[in-house]
């Protein structure tokens, strides 16, 4: 009987664990939606995006966390990708924030390249991202990203929506994309491509996520 107890509290405790960063379901609002085509099978190819940013920049407070929700259909021909921050004083949060110790709370990096994105494969996750090594450095851009070299050949898509940089306990202290009615930066622009074409940011609604 003990030992029945102790397994249905280990189940109950692992529920908790797994279900604790699923994103919470949402019936209206907006999210941004990244399309690019893949030039070959498992071949690296990368593309980032620029969604917000280019005339200020934003700092990094402390003790704070970069988090948003991600969905990547079954049918998208790749499975990574992440959002990413550069310039300002810092370079990248993808190379430079890792390096310095960034993880999210699974201990994953947050740059693109990650293939832990099979969590948002046809769902919503949530990622949180310990920014505190990076305390008051600042950037330039938000980027929306997919990187590396595990996909097929064909279309990659992904929805990513309540981008936010949080105190890690529900309050947002600076939004990036939050329900908006279009990208927040005037243009979209190139912050490094290698192969992918016909790549763009749109913004649609939750309902039209699938």
């Amino acid at each position: 009987m003990k030992k029945l107890v102790l397994l249905a509290l280990v189940l109950g405790m692992a529920a908790v664990l797994h279900t604790g960063f699923a994103a919470k379901e949402e019936v209206k609002g907006t999210a941004i939606c990244l399309t690019a085509d893949y030039a070959a099978a498992d071949d690296y190819e990368f593309c980032y995006l620029n969604f917000i940013g280019g005339d200020d920049e934003f700092t990094i407070p402390e003790k704070s966390f970069l988090e948003y929700d991600v969905f990547i259909p079954k049918t998208s021909a790749g499975f990574s990708g992440s959002i990413d921050m550069a310039g300002g004083s810092f370079g990248t949060l993808r190379d430079n924030g890792g390096e310095a110790g960034c993880k999210d709370q699974d201990g994953n990096s947050p740059h693109p390249a990650g293939n832990f994105q099979e969590a948002a494969k046809g769902t919503w996750w949530h990622r949180k991202i310990d920014l505190g090594p990076i305390a008051n450095e600042t950037f330039l851009y938000g980027i929306i990203a997919v990187d590396g070299q595990t996909h097929t050949d064909g279309v990659y898509k992904a929805y990513y929506k309540n981008i936010q940089i949080t105190n890690g306990k529900g309050k947002v202290l600076v939004d990036l994309f939050t329900n908006k009615a279009k990208v927040p930066i005037d243009e979209v622009t190139e912050h490094a491509v290698k192969d992918m074409s016909d790549y763009g940011l749109t913004v649609v609604p939750l309902s039209a996520v699938k």
